[in-house]
């Protein structure tokens, strides 16, 4: 597998922000497949060649008494 990230990182007096992007590709990357027909349904595994991106969105706000607020939202 092979991967780029590239991200951005903001921070404010209690607040913190990170945007990071990521492009990866595996060659022969082992899909699992479920195969149907006949009698009955088969399991097996297609080597493909595969591309995998997103983005990654975090945030953290700091709250009093050692305790902080976190939200993470991903899409892949």
């Amino acid at each position: 597998l092979y991967q780029i990230d590239a991200g951005a990182a903001w921070a404010a007096g209690r607040y913190r922000a990170e945007l990071t992007g990521f492009y990866g590709w595996a060659d022969n990357y082992i899909l699992p497949v479920r195969r149907l027909g006949g009698a009955m349904d088969a399991r097996s595994a297609d080597n493909v060649d595969a591309v995998i991106w997103g983005v990654e969105f975090a945030a953290e706000v700091q709250l009093p008494a050692h305790l902080k607020a976190d939200v993470v939202m991903a899409y892949t």
